[in-house]
């Protein structure tokens, strides 16, 4: 599940997924943009295993290089 929060320590809006909100994109000065942002950016395939929740990118290659570590399989 991924959402956009504001982050009141780091002072900005980020997109988490995750039950612990990890940050997947971030830093943005306002909701909108971290919105736009996510509608342009290529969403991960999501699995549930065990009750574990794993990500990996559609097309199974990092979208960023080198790797940023988004990618749990």
């Amino acid at each position: 599940m991924v959402k956009i929060v504001y982050n009141r320590l780091l002072g900005g809006w980020y997109i988490v997924r995750g039950r612990h909100q990890t940050p997947i994109s971030g830093r943005f000065a306002s909701k909108q943009a971290a919105q736009a942002h996510l509608d342009n950016r290529y969403v991960s395939d999501v699995y549930s295993i065990g009750g574990r929740e794993y990500y990996r990118n559609k097309q199974g290659l990092c979208i960023d290089a080198p790797c940023c570590g988004c990618c749990t399989i």
